[in-house]
C-alpha cells in the first residue's frame, strides 16, 4: 500500500538539485498525496472491519450454540464407565509400566471418552496405587505429563469456513492499518480508527455495536447498513466535539484519520 512512499521520500532527500526549501515543499506534497490515498484506504478498511466483525460474531455465536448442543449430548454414563475402567486398570497393575501400556492402548483406540477418563481420574489413582517412591528416572512424572497433554474435547466443534475467513480478514485489515499508522498515525490512531468497537477476549470477538431492527418493518440491518450507520454516528460525534472546542476557544484543526481520538469520540 505504501511501498513506494519511502522510496520517493529518499529520492527527494538525496536529490542534490533541490534546495532545502525545495526539498521541504516536495516532501510536504509527497506526504499530502500519500495521506490523501491513505484516507481513502482507511475508510475502506473501517467499512470492511465493521462488516467482518459482524461476520465473525455471527459465525462464533453459531459455533457456540453447536458446542452447547454437543455438550447436552455427552454420554455421562459412558464416561463413568470409562472412568471405572481406568480405575480397574491402574489398581490391577503391578508397576507403572503396566499402567503406561494400558494408557497407550487407550490412546491408540481413538476413544475420546477413554482418553477423557484417563485425563480426569488417573493422576490421583496412580499416586494412590504407587505413591511417589516408584518415581525412578521420573517415569511417573513423564507418564502423568503424557496423560495431561492429550487433546480431547467431547463437545468440540470445529470453526466454520466463515469464521476462519473472518479471522484471517481481520488480521489482514490490522496489518494494513498498522502499515498506514506507522507512516502517518499519532499513537495508535489508525488502528483505533479502523477497529473502533472491535476487541477480542479469550479468542472470542466482542463488538460494541450490533444490528438494529427497524421498529416499523421489523427488518434487521444488513452489515453494510450497520457500517454506514456507524460512519454517520462518528461524523456527528466529531462535529459535536469540534463545536465544543470552538466554544472554548480551542478551534484547533482535528485530523479525524491520523489523530488518536479513541478517548474523545
Amino acid at each position: 500500500m505504501l511501498d513506494n512512499y519511502e522510496h520517493e521520500k529518499q529520492a527527494i532527500l538525496n536529490n542534490a538539485r533541490y534546495s532545502e526549501k525545495g526539498k521541504s515543499e516536495a516532501l510536504a506534497e509527497l506526504e499530502k498525496r500519500y495521506k490523501a490515498n491513505s484516507r481513502k484506504s482507511i475508510e475502506k478498511l473501517r467499512d470492511d472491519a465493521v462488516k467482518t466483525g459482524l461476520k465473525l460474531k455471527d459465525a462464533q455465536e453459531k459455533r457456540l450454540e453447536q458446542v452447547k448442543q454437543a455438550q447436552e449430548k455427552i454420554d455421562y454414563a459412558r464416561l463413568n464407565y470409562q472412568a471405572q475402567a481406568v480405575r480397574d486398570a491402574i489398581m490391577a497393575s503391578d508397576n507403572l509400566s503396566d499402567v503406561e501400556v494400558a494408557f497407550r492402548e487407550a490412546k491408540q483406540s481413538g476413544n475420546d471418552y477413554a482418553i477423557k477418563a484417563w485425563k480426569d481420574t488417573s493422576k490421583s489413582l496412580i499416586k494412590e496405587r504407587f505413591g511417589s517412591d516408584n518415581d525412578y528416572p521420573d517415569f511417573m512424572g513423564e507418564l502423568l505429563n503424557d496423560i495431561k497433554s492429550q487433546e480431547v474435547n467431547l463437545a468440540k466443534v470445529e470453526m466454520s469456513q466463515d469464521e476462519l475467513e473472518a479471522r484471517a480478514k481481520l488480521a489482514e485489515l490490522e496489518r494494513q492499518a498498522t502499515e498506514i499508522n506507522d507512516k502517518f498515525g499519532s499513537g495508535q490512531a489508525v488502528i483505533n480508527r479502523v477497529f473502533d468497537g472491535i476487541a477480542f477476549s479469550d479468542g472470542k470477538v466482542e463488538l460494541e455495536y450490533d444490528y438494529q431492527v427497524n421498529s416499523l418493518t421489523d427488518r434487521k440491518e444488513t452489515p453494510s447498513e450497520v457500517a454506514f450507520r456507524l460512519k454517520r454516528e462518528r461524523e456527528k460525534a466529531l462535529a459535536e466535539y469540534q463545536a465544543v472546542l470552538k466554544e472554548k476557544g480551542l478551534d484547533s484543526v482535528i485530523d479525524s484519520d491520523f489523530d488518536d481520538l479513541k478517548d474523545v469520540l
